[in-house]
């Protein structure tokens, strides 16, 4: 269950006169890496399908635009050498961490136990 979507970003390069602008593209590719405590509880069906699928296209989306202002993302702690967040979609949470290239989701659950489940 890993997702990859491709980052591009414009980069101007500029050639003799200031009105001949060509633009090379640059891509990047930030993959979405799932627990496998989730894939089973998909598998199991113990996660409503309707909220995998939510959570599934918005990291996708937040892959595509790492830009934590459009999500209901919150910093939460830091374990060891990993900074966590949280992604709230309705009364489900997920909890993540992330570097350059990969985002590394850890828990998907309901609000009242995810934190629990984590710690």
């Amino acid at each position: 269950m890993e997702c990859y979507k491709e980052l591009v970003f414009a980069i101007p390069i500029f050639h003799l006169g200031p009105w001949k602008i060509e633009y090379n593209v640059l891509q990047l590719t930030v993959e979405v890496r799932y627990s496998k405590d989730i894939e089973k509880e998909v598998r199991r069906h113990q996660l409503p399908k309707e909220i995998w699928v939510d959570f599934r296209d918005a990291f996708e989306a937040f892959a595509a635009s790492r830009n934590m202002r459009l999500f209901d993302i919150k910093r939460l702690a830091t374990k060891g050498p990993y900074v966590y967040f949280r992604l709230r979609i309705r009364n489900y949470r997920a909890i993540f961490h992330m570097d350059d290239e990969f985002i590394y989701v850890e828990v998907i659950g309901p609000r009242g136990e995810i934190y629990k489940r984590w710690q």
